[in-house]
């Protein structure tokens, strides 16, 4: 797995992640989230994720449960094996998942309004 990370604002941070999300790439992926959030909201790419495992789930979970805390993390663009992933275990329930990069950045402008 590979993790890029961008800060985009003074708000928002975006990971892109490249590979697999896996047993062993997971708790690397959960703390460089963890740390993204400590700014606010996180802007997840994975168009270049061709697999998460529970160890990817349990990381984007617990960072949807930051929400009340003023945290806010998106996805956007799954592939198709990750999409499969998303919808088995529910996690459009937690954490909203857009098609498009354009669209993720919409949702986390229009949280930032609200807020």
């Amino acid at each position: 797995m590979r993790l890029e990370r961008a800060q985009l604002d003074d708000w928002v941070a975006e990971l892109r992640v490249t590979g697999e999300v896996d047993v062993a790439t997971g708790p690397r992926f959960g703390v460089e989230l963890g740390q993204a959030l400590a700014d606010g909201a996180v802007l997840i790419d994975v168009r270049a994720c061709g697999y998460i495992d529970s160890m990817g789930i349990g990381a984007l979970v617990r960072a949807a449960r930051r929400e009340r805390q003023g945290r806010i993390v998106v996805l956007c663009a799954p592939s198709g094996a990750v999409r499969k992933v998303i919808d088995a275990v529910g996690l459009d329930a937690l954490v909203p998942v857009l098609e498009s990069r354009e669209d993720a950045l919409d949702t986390l402008a229009a949280a930032r309004r609200a807020d």
